[in-house]
């Protein structure tokens, strides 16, 4: 019998497990169960995971007739089109004759592969800033070990024919009750989130962990909109519990999200003062970063430049800092000396 992990009432994660030594981080896919029922998040699309998926999911379905209950789960929605969030919809649509639902934004981006990997392409030369540079064999490994990465690990299958599109910032009607559709740019420029201020949980997707910082990175991060996004999780009337799509349940909202909030702040003015520090001469982004992670190597530090970088284009965006190119370098500058 699969375990079944109750986290508020009716309402039921399945835990995909992690795998390849952590690079497959464990992901939560939420089951709101009744008669009109809906899963938030498609998980990883390995015929292991979805095979898992299905077996919780038909759990759940038993222990509800078993109770005398009505429960007919017939849609899913992802949080956002990062591959561990949409991976599994095509085959749990398969499996469990699902609706798939999506957003136009995230119709959009998983149609294909190409499409997909379009909407990462290097917008306006700003890998040759922020990138190291790479020869032409090892740019063509560093695509092949990633294609093998995500349809290996992940189970990655793209979608073109979703079965309804809904709007951001509407209402949806999940086992007779409403629950509100929220857009949560920041960490992914299609996240969005399902509110029930009733019972005052909220299904925040990657916006909120528990225990670790979510993830940033260009080009579809965008660090102004994730602290926009934060403020308003914060001010949401009668929130007491966030249920994340990675780890377990947070029973103090509030205060996690404000925490949240101060460490990105303090990381941005990291960044602000080793640039002021740097003077007028200006510092590149690799010894930036040289300077944040001392001592690690160029992996480690190529795993977690994003925020750095996002980090860098917010403080451009608000005018903090500025770049200089020589033609040979790119050198960020503090604009208040």
């Amino acid at each position: 019998m699969t375990d079944l992990h109750e986290v508020a009432d009716n309402i039921f994660v399945v835990r995909q497990k992690a795998g390849m030594g952590g690079i497959k981080p464990p992901m939560n896919i939420y089951v709101l169960a009744g008669h009109n029922g809906l899963i938030f998040d498609g998980g990883y699309g390995t015929r292991h995971d979805i095979q898992h998926a299905r077996k919780s999911i038909e759990a759940i379905q038993q222990r509800f007739e078993e109770q005398g209950k009505v429960c007919h789960i017939g849609r899913i929605l992802p949080s956002h089109t990062h591959p561990d969030h949409f991976s599994g919809l095509k085959g749990m649509r398969k499996e469990l004759g699902l609706s798939v639902l999506l957003t136009k934004k995230m119709a959009e981006r998983i149609t294909s592969a190409a499409i997909y990997r379009q909407s990462y392409a290097d917008p306006e030369g700003e890998q040759g800033v922020f990138s190291h540079r790479q020869s032409g064999l090892r740019k063509f490994m560093h695509q092949q070990l990633s294609r093998f990465y995500y349809n290996k690990i992940f189970g990655v299958t793209f979608l073109s024919n979703p079965d309804e599109l809904i709007e951001e910032e509407s209402k949806i009607d999940i086992n007779g009750e409403t629950w509100d559709i929220l857009s949560g740019h920041g960490h992914c420029d299609d996240h969005i989130m399902l509110y029930r201020q009733e019972a005052g949980i909220l299904l925040a997707g990657d916006n909120v962990l528990r225990s670790i910082t979510t993830w940033l990175g260009p080009p579809r991060s965008n660090l102004e909109d994730y602290i926009n996004t934060l403020e308003r999780i914060k001010k949401l009337p009668g929130l007491t519990r966030i249920l994340s799509a990675h780890g377990s349940p947070i029973e103090n909202p509030v205060e996690r999200v404000e925490e949240i909030i101060q460490y990105r702040h303090s990381r941005t003015e990291e960044i602000l003062n080793i640039v002021r520090a740097a003077g007028q001469k200006g510092i590149s982004f690799h010894r930036l970063l040289e300077t944040v992670y001392p001592g690690e190597g160029s992996m480690r530090r190529a795993l977690v430049e994003g925020w750095v970088i996002v980090t860098i284009q917010y403080l451009e965006e608000k005018v903090r800092i500025r770049r200089e190119d020589d033609g040979k370098t790119v050198r960020f500058v503090c604009t208040d000396g």
